[in-house]
């Protein structure tokens, strides 16, 4: 059995009130909410999707666990803001930070500390 998690019960109780939901989706539509509920003592993350149909007269609830890709979508944030700290560092270090692709062997400009004459050269 499932159970919604304790600190996301309110966001998906709200998601039962018709005047919350219909005044959501005038400005949002399909109405997207994510929620984590409690599986086997383990923390799932679902998603909840409601289309209004026929008008808006009905409106359709789809529930889905999104659990495996939420999860690797925190973990590449998670990775580029580590990326973005090192970053950071560096470019107070550096007078310039460049990002060179290797596949595709182009080369951009992370951040520039000086002159431009100062941080094209190193790269021709």
């Amino acid at each position: 059995m499932e159970t919604v998690f304790r600190d996301d019960a309110d966001g998906v109780m709200r998601l039962a009130d018709r005047v919350y939901v219909e005044e959501r989706l005038k400005s949002e539509t399909p109405l997207l909410h994510i929620y984590r509920a409690v599986h086997n003592n383990k923390i799932v993350y679902y998603r909840i999707k409601i289309v209004p149909i026929e008008d808006g007269r009905k409106l359709v609830y789809g529930f889905e666990n999104i659990d495996s890709q939420y999860r690797r979508q925190l973990e590449v944030t998670a990775e580029r803001e580590k990326q973005m700290i090192y970053l950071d560092g560096l470019s107070r270090e550096y007078l310039s930070v460049w990002y060179l692709d290797g596949k595709s062997r182009k080369v951009s400009l992370i951040k520039n500390n000086g002159s431009d004459s100062e941080n094209g050269e190193p790269v021709k």
